[in-house]
Parts: C-alpha cells; sequence; structure tokens
C-alpha cells in the first residue's frame, strides 16, 4: 500500500514510532532536539530502549553543526538513551527516509526537526509493502556503507569542539582582530580533523573508495573518469 503524506509531518512519523518493534532506520541530513526527544520518550514508554537497533545517517559537517542545522546533543541523546544506536556520518546526504522493520517506510522532504514535523510545508510517500519496505531499506543501509560510524566519545568530543568554535566565531563576528580570525580557523581545521577520523575510522581511505566503486558499478556501468567524478562527489572530504 501507498499512502500519500501532507504537511504537518508529524502524524507520520507518530505512525512510524507507533509502529516500532525491532528496528528503525533514520536518514536525515539534518536533526535537533525536539524530535529526538519525543522518539527517546516513545520508545523507552514501548520498553524497546535495550532491544531496538537504532540506525541515525545524518551530515556531521562542520557548517552544518556550527548553524545548528543538526544539534550534536540530540545524536548523543539518542545514543546514551538506546542502547543499540548507530550514528552514521555521511557528507552531502540529501535524502530524508525513516524505516520501521519491514512494515513501514516513509520517503519524506520533511528532516527530523522541529520545522520538519510541524512548521515547513513537507510532502511525501508512505509503503507499507514488505518487499518495498526491504528495497528501501536497502538502499539506505548502503548509503550508510558510504558513510562512518560515529562512536560516542567522538560524538561527545566534537560536541565540545563545536560549541569552542561558536564561541570565537561569534568573538571574531564582534572583532577585527586577526588574532582572533585565527583562533577561530585554527579551531576549525581541528573540527574538520576530527571530522576526518569520524569517517575514516578503523577503515583505511582506500577500502572506502573500494566500496564506493562496487556500489556505483553495481547500479550501472561507469568508466574510470566517470567513476572518479562521482567518487569525488560522494567523498568531498576524503578527495581534498
Amino acid at each position: 500500500m501507498i499512502e500519500l503524506i501532507s504537511s504537518p509531518f508529524r502524524p507520520a512519523f507518530q505512525q512510524l514510532v507507533d509502529s516500532l518493534e525491532s528496528s528503525c532506520i533514520i536518514c536525515s541530513p539534518y536533526i535537533t532536539l525536539g524530535p529526538t526527544q519525543r522518539l527517546i520518550a516513545a520508545i523507552r514508554q514501548k520498553r524497546l530502549e535495550q532491544s531496538l537497533v537504532l540506525t541515525v545517517v545524518t551530515d556531521l559537517s562542520v557548517g552544518t553543526l556550527l548553524q545548528g542545522a543538526t544539534d550534536v546533543t540530540a545524536l548523543q541523546q539518542m545514543m546514551e538513551s538506546i542502547r543499540n544506536t548507530q550514528i552514521v556520518y555521511l557528507p552531502r546526504v540529501h535524502a530524508k527516509v525513516y524505516i520501521s522493520g519491514d512494515s513501514l517506510a516513509i520517503v519524506t522532504s520533511a528532516n527530523l526537526t522541529d520545522g520538519g514535523l510541524t512548521g515547513n510545508m513537507e510532502y511525501g510517500v508512505a509503503l507499507s509493502e514488505s518487499s518495498l519496505v526491504r528495497k528501501v531499506r536497502s538502499d539506505v543501509e548502503d548509503y550508510a556503507r558510504l558513510g562512518g560510524q560515529v562512536t560516542l566519545p567522538r560524538l561527545m568530543k566534537l560536541r565540545e569542539r563545536i560549541a569552542e568554535l561558536r564561541v570565537a566565531v561569534e568573538a571574531e563576528q564582534r572583532s577585527i582582530s586577526s588574532k582572533l580570525r585565527s583562533a577561530s580557523q585554527e579551531l576549525e581545521r581541528e573540527t574538520e580533523d576530527d571530522l576526518l577520523r569520524v569517517r575514516i575510522h578503523d577503515r583505511s581511505i582506500n577500502a572506502i573508495f573500494a566500496e564506493t566503486i562496487l556500489y556505483l558499478l553495481g547500479r550501472c556501468p561507469m568508466t574510470t573518469v566517470e567513476l572518479h567524478g562521482q567518487i569525488r562527489d560522494i567523498h568531498p572530504d576524503l578527495c581534498g
């Protein structure tokens, strides 16, 4: 069955939460605290915090975090509250997909933010046919394999870095001091280095590129030049 979803997205998201049993996948570039707290509360109410497998694919680029489009605190609370939570950092991820086991997949324009759930004019489709749900889940899992898994300690360090960088940038904006500009630039470089370590984690860059080549060739034949361009688009932070 296919159901069309118009604004607000919140009732459809609640339908997904109500259907949770064993696994949940959330693919959303932007994630903020309000919706994640509602998700955590619902999972606790269903007593699934020890058994549910939660995978979150999102964008942790410096600009996204600095602007508050994604709140590291929201990700940290999910990891601390739901035992089997995996956070995956994938630059340039733009898909917004929400999946509950094999029973429900929602493909939508809505991010997991307050605006996405209630404030913005969003649209999407909900799929409940198990074969379609499995296909959507498989595709998003393929995306996740291209990203880097974020551990809780790294997430906490990243939260500290972003807080320091935000203070430095705000001070820079109030001053014309070249010393302050230098301090914020250094913090930004250090944060980018942290994110690069997150992306690589326990894999080599060659291994990441090899997985990406297999992913791309699994979809259609490509020349070496075409592969190079696609890899550069998927992994801009590793191809600098």
